[in-house]
């Protein structure tokens, strides 16, 4: 009806009578300019077509709903900005005013399309603004005198740049294109999107005092961040893995606390004394160009007990090579991450071994112990389940300690918070390999993205321990 009026900025319809309107399909959309609707006349049901009856209204901040005006997600009403003063969300006046709202409806647009009930939550909604606070910064500090992994292990190369790895957990905190002294905390905020579970370079930090508004008094620090190391941005260190006592209960669901100083992150650290095991330090298995050059020591004799030791020996072989061949599929497909020492005349960097039976599985710095009697799984190809069998889905997940990789998922099973998570639970990274007595597993069957682009992060700093056998 009104579709494509531009320029039009108000639209009194509060008596328009929709009794018998069947569609509403476009009726708004496009109306660019349209700041303030008023609903409360409209009859708007389940059975009524108001397909992206909003869409293309990105200046609509004020939306007036009665008792009968239901909204669908289906009417595409565009997603409220988080710049210009705005949280990108939608709230209801309440017992506020529609410059200072009160309601307790706080959605984004897609929540306030699923949530509102029209028959108990008719009001006023409108953008939802940043009262705006000062923030008085303080004295920067970068990473410059963090030790470095070649102090404890002599082979190890230097990272290009003295950068850490953080993890996103807290996707609320409002992301900085820039911070200068005196900025309000509504200025030079930039929309990254959701981006929970990605890991990021850090490079600064900064305290931050803010002295006016709603947060007077309150104290915090920034750090300095990039998703790929060439924009940065600053966010308050509560939406990363730096201080999960601020984040979480400290208690979750079962009493158990909340391991103290526990640092969460997706890559994995060498050391465990607080003044070097920082997250600049990341253990892994490659040499100084980037790649990692595997042998297995799996040997006849260690399948003595098995009913066929050649095949069993053949299969834990195959095995590593096909759980090799998926990383690199993943990592780079046009060129090899790990390489079988066979094929490389570079020095081998791991050692990939049987553990005998009862040893369980686990990966140091260039050693990969693998226990043995997976192999039981493996030796069926015909078998239902044989592409995701045990053998390969844990050797697999050890190769990922070597590319660098920290448990990124399954955070309840040590006692963690209830609610945290940095990736899903079929996450090849989780910390727990679940599974069927049949063997299908539940976990640890699906390369992320989140992981790949920690490993992305790692080579393109050549983070490397380049340890040496």
């Amino acid at each position: 009806m009104f579709l494509g009026a531009e320029k039009l900025e108000q639209l009194d319809i509060s008596s328009f009578n929709t009794a018998s309107v069947k569609s509403m399909k476009n009726m708004f959309s496009s109306m660019k300019a349209l700041e303030k609707l008023d609903l409360t006349s409209f009859i708007i049901s389940e059975n009524t077509n108001s397909q992206a009856m909003f869409s293309g209204t990105n200046n609509l901040k004020n939306l007036k709903l009665g008792l009968k005006s239901q909204l669908n997600t289906g009417m595409n009403l565009e997603n409220v900005p988080v710049t210009d003063g705005y949280t990108g969300k939608w709230q209801n006046v309440g017992s506020g005013t529609e410059d200072k709202p009160a309601g307790e409806h706080i959605w984004n647009s897609s929540e306030f399309m699923e949530n509102f009930n029209a028959a108990t939550m008719a009001d006023t909604y409108v953008w939802q603004s940043l009262s705006g606070s000062e923030m008085e910064l303080g004295e920067v500090t970068d990473y410059s005198n963090d030790k470095p992994l070649s102090d404890f292990i002599s082979t190890a190369t230097t990272p290009l740049n003295p950068y850490r790895y953080n993890v996103v957990l807290n996707n609320d905190h409002q992301f900085y294109s820039k911070l200068e002294n005196g900025q309000l905390d509504t200025e030079n905020i930039i929309s990254l999107g959701s981006i929970t579970g990605k890991t990021l370079y850090n490079k600064e930090t900064v305290p931050v005092t803010y002295t006016t508004g709603d947060k007077k008094g309150q104290t915090t620090n920034f750090v300095n961040v990039s998703l790929e190391g060439d924009n940065w941005y600053w966010v308050d260190e509560h939406a990363l893995n730096l201080d999960l006592a601020a984040t979480y209960p400290s208690v979750n669901s079962d009493g158990i606390k909340l391991p103290d100083g526990m640092f969460l992150s997706s890559t994995i650290t060498f050391g465990n004394n607080p003044a070097v095991s920082n997250s600049q330090m990341v253990s892994n298995a490659y040499n100084s160009q980037g790649k990692i050059i595997y042998e297995s020591r799996v040997k006849l004799e260690d399948f003595a007990t098995e009913a066929a030791p050649e095949a069993a020996l053949a299969a834990f072989n195959k095995e590593i090579d096909r759980a090799v061949e998926s990383w690199n599929a993943a990592i780079n497909p046009n060129e090899p991450t790990i390489i079988k020492s066979s094929e490389s005349t570079d020095s081998v960097t791991l050692v990939i071994s049987p553990n005998p039976e009862g040893g369980g599985s686990a990966t140091s710095i260039g050693n990969t112990g693998i226990e043995s009697t997976l192999v039981n799984w493996a030796l069926d190809p015909a078998a239902p389940d044989y592409d995701v069998n045990l053998l390969f889905i844990t050797i697999r997940h050890e190769l990922g300690h070597s590319l660098g990789l920290d448990h990124t998922s399954g955070g309840l099973y040590y006692g963690m918070p209830d609610g945290y998570r940095m990736n899903i639970d079929d996450d090849v990274m989780n910390a727990i390999l679940s599974h069927t007595t049949g063997g299908y597993p539940w976990t640890q069957k699906t390369i992320t993205q989140e992981s790949i682009d920690t490993i992305h992060l790692i080579l393109k700093n050549q983070n490397f321990s380049n340890p040496q056998h």
